[in-house]
């Protein structure tokens, strides 16, 4: 007598296991995905925030021109003013629109002890970005005092460096 293995049986759709495994590779996918996003997204918000300080240093190197001091540089408006910083960069209530959302109390403010230096300072902002900021300006001076990774913190950057 001979056994017949095969069966007679018709695959008719898919199977639990193959369900299971199908869901499993899409879960992974979708960490993977969700992962890039973030650093991408961390990444070019960083970028922006560079490139806003950037502005504003020039803004205040524009002001200052061939006088030696930044003396009557009071604030931001005077920047947008003279057409150094874009307008869209300022809200109606005097803050700066940042790459982290919210907006931030933006301070360009001339030293009263020094007036050849002038100290940018964004507020508030993500200790995220406050961070990056400060990896980024270390060189220049750029501090932050956001405690931990999580919450706020203002970034501060006195500019020009003192030469030692």
């Amino acid at each position: 007598m001979m056994i017949n293995f095969s069966s007679n049986r018709k695959n008719k759709g898919i199977g639990l296991l193959e369900l299971m495994l199908s869901l499993a590779i899409i879960a992974i996918l979708l960490i993977m995905a969700t992962r890039y996003y973030l650093v991408t997204s961390r990444s070019q918000k960083t970028d922006e925030g560079v490139a806003l300080v950037n502005a504003l240093i020039a803004g205040a190197e524009d002001y200052r021109g061939d006088r030696p001091t930044f003396e009557g540089l009071t604030d931001i408006s005077i920047l947008v003013n003279q057409g150094s910083i874009a307008k869209s960069y300022v809200l109606s209530t005097g803050t700066v629109t940042t790459p982290w959302a919210a907006p931030s109390t933006t301070d360009v403010a001339v030293s009263k002890s020094d007036t050849t230096r002038v100290t940018i300072s964004l507020k508030t902002i993500p200790a995220t970005g406050c961070n990056a900021l400060a990896n980024k300006f270390s060189d220049i001076g750029g501090t932050c005092s956001a405690t931990g990774a999580t919450g706020t913190g203002d970034f501060s950057l006195t500019y020009p460096q003192i030469e030692k």
